[in-house]
């Protein structure tokens, strides 16, 4: 039994997306020591690290093969993903070179990308040692990126996953259920951190990206946004308390936001200024979640929910309105964003059903009062339309 049926599952699904991209053949890992670096796709396709050079191969044929030093083989086996795990001693070059004649791939993807960076998983000195390996045979000439079988299998969930995620979002739902019950006056950031923290362990939960500074704690009026750990801002009557909070659960992760306002004494409802900012990133939520649908790029999904907070008097965000969820927070493949340099080609990308996203946008109150105003919710694109994997917050919360 695999130790997780979802890895064969995956790599069942990459061999019949290189199949549709007419690939032949796919190394999705080459390297070694890959406990402490690993490729992105290992957790993808591969279900185990290894120590020593070691070579994972796909084909649209349906062939899975890992050469492995015997110290792997039998920790490849038990993983259950490949079929067939061959065992070297001296190199894996040799190896290499037999399996890919034997195989006579006419086009041969290797894991590295310009744009996504979930795709590119091998190291520049392991590809200077793969063109050396395959110098003088016909297979150098075949090598192309294979970021977009990497992208897409990401893109593409499978039910399971969405399972997955979904119970991730569940789980953060309930620490800020809890979080906001417990909120109070004289509470600082790194209290509101720790709370988080100490959350997931009684969950069992990991953090979904570096737990230096997930959550994102954000309290008062000094605040800018951005990812870094905690201050020392307290929370007092007037102040926004903003968090940004993922958990991984059974390997998969969620990613969102909540905001609260502690009113003063007399206030029944918060500042205008507050309810404006939070009413233009609501909007925007609402009217990117709308425009996500199967065949819009990504960069069409953000220009509308871009324009929203542009028409209700804000500035223009700096970051893109929405990013894949998956094993981690930011899954790679695409992203719903601007075609500014620094997203590269993956704005271009087409949203299709079974898609998981996290929609985002926050602003800064228009009166100089300061405090974030952010929201972020976590969907799935389905044939029909977007569905929310939990309510999302419309209104702002009071303590």
């Amino acid at each position: 039994m695999p130790a997780d049926p979802l890895i064969r599952k995956k790599v069942e699904q990459a061999m019949k997306l290189m199949a549709e991209q007419g690939v032949d053949c796919w190394i999705a890992q080459l390297g070694q020591e890959t406990w402490s670096h690993p490729d992105p796709v290992q957790a993808l396709v591969v279900g185990t690290s290894v120590t020593w050079p070691s070579a994972f191969l796909l084909t649209a044929a349906g062939a899975t093969i890992a050469l492995v030093a015997t110290g792997d083989v039998e920790n490849v086996r038990r993983a259950g993903a490949y079929e067939r795990v061959e065992g070297y001693v001296q190199d894996l070059e040799p190896e290499l070179r037999r399996v890919l004649d034997e195989l006579r791939p006419r086009s041969l993807a290797v894991s590295y990308a310009l744009s996504d960076h979930a795709a590119d998983g091998i190291t520049h000195g392991w590809f200077l040692k793969l063109q050396a390996m395959l110098s003088g045979t016909p297979h150098l000439d075949r090598l192309a990126s294979a970021e977009p079988i990497v992208s897409t299998l990401r893109a593409r969930k499978l039910p399971e996953e969405i399972a997955r995620i979904r119970h991730a979002v569940e789980a953060t739902v309930e620490i800020f259920e809890a979080m906001g019950a417990w909120l109070r006056p004289g509470l600082g950031e790194r209290d509101v951190f720790e709370f988080a923290h100490a959350q997931m362990r009684r969950r069992q939960l990991q953090p979904s990206w570096d737990g230096a500074y997930d959550p994102g704690v954000n309290i008062g009026p000094k605040q800018r946004l951005g990812h870094a750990g905690p201050g020392e801002a307290r929370l007092a009557p007037g102040d926004l308390v903003h968090v940004d909070l993922g958990v991984i659960v059974d390997g998969f992760a969620s990613d969102l936001q909540r905001v609260w306002y502690l009113r003063r004494r007399g206030e029944s409802v918060a500042p205008q200024a507050l309810l404006e900012a939070f009413a233009a990133v609501d909007a925007s939520i609402q009217a990117g979640a709308a425009a996500l649908a199967p065949g819009r790029a990504g960069y069409e999904v953000d220009a509308a929910a871009r324009q929203v907070i542009l028409d209700h008097g804000f500035p223009e965000p700096a970051f893109a309105f929405g990013h894949m969820l998956g094993r981690v927070a930011h899954d790679g493949a695409g992203v719903l964003g601007p075609r500014w340099p620094r997203y590269g080609s993956t704005p271009e990308h087409l949203v299709e059903a079974g898609n998981v996203f996290a929609l985002e946008f926050a602003v800064q109150p228009r009166d100089g009062s300061g405090g974030i105003v952010g929201l972020e919710e976590n969907v799935v694109v389905t044939e029909g339309g977007t569905e929310f994997l939990a309510p999302p917050q419309r209104e702002l919360w009071y303590l």
